[in-house]
């Protein structure tokens, strides 16, 4: 009677470790599909997000067409807009926008041996030095796009080693290549004061800040700036407003009337929306010509961050 009872032991430890195996591959297949779950529910609610991020985004493409037509408040230029809901009957989040003129900055690509704007370079160091920056920054940034600078070698003798593009600068993120040794002007150092654009972007003197303005020529003082102000406040029609006035004159030979507007092209859109618990970021960089059409011509989303986060420039 002994070998039935052994081959009865036999039999119940192969349907232990057959029910051991469906029981694994049936954990296996749960897991596998609470993970299926979540990436889709996280893919969809990713798509959601940026579907309202972009909405957002043509809310403020429709204030810049309000602007052109003169409609838009001017004291809202770069302030966070209130918070509005994102739905008027279920509680899902909200968001809040705003813009930036950017020609009103001094365009760092104007340094540029291309912009054929000689005086750049000065306009740039009397600029930091009223912003509070070391004005020697300027020549750093003028030869990281200059080929005849030579800054080549000093940027191969780096480890690693890399060369300068000697091309115009395309993202903030560029200026921590030109002096990683001792640390360089951070991208949000560029605050209120400097930005990227086009070589052959104007300075849009109707938003231009008193530093921008002052920065122009050393004999250009707060006299000036206060000419500039009341030209702006009976309605500025074209740069000749303030560079045909009197007190301007010394300056006609040197101050170009090409190198400036009264009508920005050029704004920086930030959009933060509050979605289902995740703090979703754009920065968008809109281009409107002057007949009013506008396109994004670039884009960059921040990283997913937790809701109650502030992110700010």
């Amino acid at each position: 009677m002994k070998p039935p009872i052994a081959q009865r032991g036999v039999a119940l430890i192969q349907v232990l470790l057959i029910f051991a195996l469906v029981t694994t591959l049936a954990t296996h297949i749960v897991y596998r599909q609470s993970l299926t779950i979540a990436t889709t529910q996280y893919t969809l609610q990713q798509a959601q997000g940026k579907a309202w991020l972009y909405s957002i985004e043509a809310l403020a493409m429709a204030d810049l067409a309000l602007d052109l037509g003169g409609l838009s408040d001017e004291e809202t230029w770069g302030e966070w807009s209130p918070e509005f809901a994102l739905d008027a009957e279920a509680d899902i989040g909200n968001a809040q926008w705003r813009i930036h003129p950017l020609q009103q900055r001094f365009n760092l690509n104007w340094l540029h041996p291309d912009a054929d704007r000689p005086d750049a370079q000065a306009q740039l160091e009397r600029l930091l030095e009223l912003e509070g920056y070391s004005p020697a920054w300027a020549q750093r940034a003028a030869d990281w796009m200059d080929s005849r600078s030579g800054a080549e070698f000093e940027y191969r003798l780096l480890t690693p080693g890399y060369r300068p593009s000697f091309l115009p600068l395309a993202d903030p993120s560029e200026l921590r290549l030109l002096e990683p040794q001792n640390g360089t002007l951070e991208p949000l150092a560029l605050g209120e004061w400097g930005t990227m654009l086009p070589l052959w972007a104007p300075l849009d003197l109707a938003r231009a800040t008193e530093n921008m303005i002052r920065a122009l020529h050393p004999d250009i003082d707060q006299s000036h700036w206060q000419a500039l102000e009341g030209v702006r406040r009976n309605g500025m029609v074209g740069p000749e407003d303030w560079l045909g006035l009197e007190i301007m004159e010394p300056f006609l030979e040197i101050l170009n009337p090409d190198d400036f507007t009264h009508e920005g092209e050029f704004y920086l859109m930030e959009a933060r929306v509050e979605f289902l618990e995740q703090l979703l970021y754009l920065t968008s960089w809109i281009h409107r010509d002057p007949s009013g059409e506008m396109r994004v011509y670039q884009r960059h989303h921040l990283p997913i961050i937790e809701t109650g986060t502030t992110v700010d420039n």
